[in-house]
């Protein structure tokens, strides 16, 4: 993967994600099943499937079909954590196919939008670990928390690993950026971005 810019839009009740991938094949033309993940955690007895209000997704600017798929094995994985630990995992994927043309640049992306994930706060979570999958490292990554619609940066919380955090940068009063090079992120890596409601910016009314 040449690069990924991810931007990540937060907003009262809900967040979207615009994601662009570029890849550079180095060999002959080939077709690839493509997946994007979609997780679901809990317990037990409050499990929650994290389902998307809306999720779009294209192939050099041609929107594209794509259909859930669960990831193999997961059922084993799901039982084996119901016995080790009171959190339950499920795993998924939106999955589309993809022709890479040979010694060629492919770019494929994806829109979603998701509710928050309410435990504490607003928590909005992007899995970018699956970068891992692909050969090599990925060349550059640019990751930006827009909170314009709802929150001041100063108030916006990301948990992510070091390598990234030592990063931050912010480029606006509502927003922040993370960017890395030439990385390989650990397969389970998630950047992680939390608000409290009580920041939540009201409306202003001018007095006529």
């Amino acid at each position: 993967m040449d690069s990924e810019d991810v931007t990540i839009r937060l907003h009262k009740d809900s967040y979207t994600v615009d994601a662009v991938f570029h890849f550079f094949n180095t060999g002959e033309t080939t077709t690839e099943l493509v997946g994007f993940p979609k997780r679901g955690s809990g317990n037990e007895f409050s499990f929650h499937t994290g389902d998307f209000i809306r999720f779009e997704t294209w192939v050099d600017g041609e929107k594209a079909q794509f259909s859930e798929e669960r990831e193999p094995f997961c059922g084993v994985r799901k039982f084996l954590s119901r016995i080790f630990s009171n959190r339950v995992q499920d795993y998924r994927w939106l999955v589309k196919q993809v022709t890479f043309p040979g010694h060629s640049t492919t770019t494929t992306s994806v829109h979603y939008e998701a509710p928050y994930h309410k435990s504490d706060g607003r928590c909005a979570f992007y899995i970018y670990g699956t970068g891992s999958y692909w050969k090599d490292s990925i060349g550059k990554a640019v990751f930006t928390i827009d909170g314009t619609d709802v929150v001041e940066a100063p108030n916006i919380m990301v948990t992510c690993p070091p390598n990234l955090a030592i990063t931050r940068k912010q480029i606006s009063a509502n927003a922040l950026r993370y960017e890395l090079t030439d990385f390989k992120p650990e397969s389970q890596a998630v950047l992680t971005v939390c608000f409290d409601p009580i920041f939540i910016r009201r409306p202003s009314h001018s007095r006529l």
